[in-house]
C-alpha cells in the first residue's frame, strides 16, 4: 500500500478544518509500522482512510491517492470498497463497546465476519474457528462465552473481541488502532505474540495505531511520528526512540513513564489518620472477600488483568451496584444519599459515559447543575476553568462527543469528575486512551489536586509505571480476589504472588 501526498479535511459549522496534510506513506508485505502522536494529531482518522471509513458527508478529499493491488481506495464506490473491507484490509477499532452490536452474542458477531468473507465455510467449522480464536486471545470458557453478550464482558475482554473480529477473515493488511490499550502487561505481550505469529504465518502487514511507546519498540520496524495532521518524523524505531530529531518526537520519547524510578522526590500531602473507605469482606458476582482501608489523602493503586474484578470493585465503592455479602463504610458509617456529591468516577470507557446527544459544555455543567452549585455565570466560567486544567480550549465548548479524539473525549470525562470538587474520586483506567505526553499532564493534574485539596483516590490501571508513580498503597487483584496489597515500593522491590511476580517481569520496556 503506498499513500501519496493525501490531504483531508472535515467539514464544521459549514468551514473546512484540515485534518491530514500532505500525508506521504507505504507499507511492505509483511511489514510491522508505527503511527504514534498525540490525541488530535490525525492517527485514528488516518487509518480509517485507508478503508473510507470517515464520513462521507463530512469528509472532503483536498489532495492525494491511495494504492492498493493496483486501484486508487480514494476513488472507489461504496460497493467496490467493500470487496477490500475485512478480507484484505482488516481494522481493530479503538474503542471496543461502541464497535460491537450490543442485540448480538460476540460469538455470533465473529462468527457473522467469517461467514461473510467465506461463504463456502460450514457454519460449525466457522464456530470452531471462532472459539480456538478465543483461546488465542486469552478469553476463558470460551465455548460458554462464545453465547455471551458485549455489556457481560470487562472493557479488556471487549477488546480481545473486537481484535477477534479483525483478525477472523484473515487480511493481508491489519489496522490496529490501540488494539492493547485496555490490557495487562501479560495479556499485552501474548496479543503481541499473537499478533506476530499470525503475521509470519500469513505475511500479513500491520500498521500499529498508538500512544504507547513501549509497544513499538518490540513489535514495530518502523515508526511515523504525526503531529497536528502532518507527519513530522519518519526512522526505523531503534533509531527514532534513541535518538529523536523533531522537537515534538524528543518530548514524546521523553515522557516515556518509567517502571524503576526512584520516587523519594516526589511530593507528599499531608495524609490523614482517618480512614475514609473501608471494606469488609465485600463479595459481588465477580469479585470476592474484599478486605481493604483507604485513608484520607491516601491514593489505593489496582492491578490486575482484564477481568479480574476491578471495575465491579470501584462500581461497589460508587454504590452503583450493590453486594452480595460484605459492607463499605464511608467516613466510618454507611453510604448516604449526600455522599454521592463527594464520590465520582471517571470511567473506562469515555465515548459510552458521555450523552452523545449533549455538547462538551452542557455535559462538564451538567453536574453543576444537577446539584446546584453557583449561579449559571459561575457555572460557566468553572466550566471553562475545568477545560482549561484539561488542556481544552474554549473552542471545544460546542463540540460533541463524537467529534473528539478519544484523548479529547477522556478530559472531557475527568473535566466533569472534578466539577463538583470531590473528596474520593475513583479513577477507572483514567489515561489508556492518552498518548505520553498527555498522560504526564494529566497525572500532574490529579497530584496536584489531591495535594491542594487533600482528594483520595482508587486508581485502576494496567500500566504498572502509573501505578507506581500516583499510588501509595497497591492492591493486585486475580479472578475476584486481593492476591496481594503493599506498600508500592515494597511491592516492586519484592512482591510475594506468583501472579504479581508475572505481571512485573512482563512489563514492556522501551528499548531506547
Amino acid at each position: 500500500m503506498i499513500v501519496s501526498n493525501l490531504s483531508l479535511s472535515f467539514k464544521f459549522f459549514g468551514k473546512k478544518l484540515p485534518v491530514l496534510k500532505n500525508i506521504n506513506l507505504s507499507i511492505k508485505e509483511g511489514e510491522s509500522i508505527a503511527i504514534v502522536g498525540e490525541s488530535g494529531s490525525g492517527k485514528t482518522t488516518l487509518g480509517k482512510s485507508l478503508l473510507g471509513l470517515n464520513p462521507l458527508s463530512q469528509t472532503v478529499v483536498e489532495s492525494g491517492e491511495i494504492i492498493y493491488k493496483n486501484n486508487n481506495l480514494l476513488s472507489l464506490s461504496e460497493t467496490s470498497l467493500n470487496r477490500f473491507r475485512g478480507k484484505e484490509i482488516g481494522m481493530i477499532f479503538q474503542d471496543p463497546l461502541t464497535s460491537l452490536n450490543p442485540t448480538m452474542s460476540v460469538g455470533n458477531q465473529v462468527l457473522e465476519t467469517i461467514i461473510k468473507h467465506d461463504a463456502k465455510l460450514d457454519k460449525k467449522e466457522a464456530k470452531k474457528r471462532v472459539i480456538k480464536l478465543f483461546e488465542w486471545l486469552g478469553i476463558n470458557n470460551a465455548e460458554e462465552r462464545f453465547n455471551h453478550y458485549p455489556h457481560q464482558f470487562s472493557g479488556g475482554m471487549r477488546q480481545r473481541v473486537v481484535i477477534a473480529i479483525a483478525l477472523a477473515p484473515r487480511p493481508k493488511i491489519l489496522i490496529a488502532d490501540e488494539p492493547t490499550s485496555a490490557l495487562d502487561a501479560t495479556i499485552q505481550i501474548q496479543i503481541l505474540d499473537l499478533l506476530k505469529k499470525i503475521q509470519e504465518e500469513l505475511k500479513m502487514s500491520i500498521i500499529l495505531i498508538t500512544h504507547d511507546l513501549s509497544l513499538i519498540s518490540c513489535f514495530t520496524t518502523k515508526t511515523v511520528v504525526m503531529y497536528r495532521g502532518e507527519i513530522v518524523e519518519e526512522a526505523d524505531t531503534k533509531t527514532l526512540l534513541s535518538d529523536p530529531k523533531h522537537p515534538y518526537t524528543k518530548k514524546l520519547v521523553g515522557s516515556i513513564p518509567k517502571l524503576h524510578t526512584d520516587k523519594s522526590n516526589r511530593r507528599h500531602n499531608q495524609k490523614g489518620e482517618k480512614p475514609l473507605i473501608e471494606a469488609f469482606n465485600l463479595s459481588h458476582n465477580f469479585v470476592h472477600n474484599l478486605t481493604f482501608t483507604i485513608k484520607e489523602g491516601q491514593t489505593l493503586g489496582v492491578v490486575g488483568e482484564s477481568g479480574s474484578g476491578k471495575t465491579t470493585l470501584a462500581l461497589l465503592l460508587m454504590n452503583l451496584i450493590q453486594p452480595i455479602s460484605g459492607a463499605i463504610l464511608y467516613k466510618g458509617r454507611p453510604f448516604t444519599k449526600d455522599d454521592r456529591k463527594e464520590i465520582q468516577m471517571v470511567f473506562q470507557d469515555p465515548y459510552s459515559s458521555l450523552d452523545p446527544r449533549m455538547t462538551v459544555s452542557e455535559i462538564i455543567r451538567e453536574p453543576l447543575a444537577i446539584h446546584r452549585v453557583g449561579m449559571k455565570e459561575e457555572q460557566k466560567n468553572r466550566v471553562l476553568e475545568l477545560l482549561c486544567q484539561v488542556d481544552l480550549d474554549q473552542s471545544f465548548l460546542k463540540r460533541y462527543p463524537h467529534e473528539l479524539s478519544g484523548g479529547q473525549r477522556q478530559r472531557v470525562a475527568i473535566a466533569r469528575a472534578l466539577a463538583l470538587n470531590p473528596k474520593f474520586l475513583i479513577c477507572d483506567e483514567p489515561i489508556a486512551s492518552l498518548d505520553v505526553s498527555i498522560q504526564s499532564q494529566i497525572i500532574d493534574l490529579l497530584k496536584r489536586l489531591q495535594e491542594e485539596l487533600c482528594l483520595t483516590y482508587l486508581f485502576i490501571s494496567h500500566d504498572l509505571a502509573i501505578i507506581k508513580e500516583m499510588s501509595d498503597m497497591i492492591c493486585v487483584m486475580y479472578m475476584g480476589e486481593i492476591v496481594e496489597m503493599q506498600l508500592c515500593e515494597k511491592l516492586y522491590e519484592n512482591p510475594t504472588h506468583p501472579y504479581t511476580k508475572n505481571l512485573l517481569a512482563s512489563y514492556l520496556i522501551p528499548n531506547a
